[in-house]
């Protein structure tokens, strides 16, 4: 099955997972579908505040790498001695 049909497959059951649960209530529908309770809340507070589109997995985002500079080289300049943001001198030109 293509990736993006499996998702809104996925989609599809939370949904029709929250509106159930509308009518049947939230412990009932979660032992049906065999889903804990707090997935069950984390998906209706996504949906409560994100629509549809919050119910969608989402790419994880690393917050930092451990091998990042802190200065990234477009903004550093460097002359001969090694010190930043100074003028180069006649033989680092040459």
């Amino acid at each position: 099955m293509h990736p993006e049909a499996r998702e809104e497959l996925r989609v599809r059951f939370k949904v029709t997972i929250l509106e159930y649960a509308k009518v049947i209530g939230v412990s009932k529908t979660c032992r049906e579908f065999d889903v804990a309770r707090s997935t069950f809340y984390e998906w209706k507070k996504r949906y409560e505040t994100e629509g549809r589109s919050g119910l969608y997995r989402k790419k994880p985002i690393a917050h930092h790498h451990p091998r990042k500079h802190p200065n990234p080289p477009s903004t550093r300049s460097w002359n001969c001695a090694g010190r930043t943001n100074s003028v180069l001198c006649a033989s680092c030109i040459i």
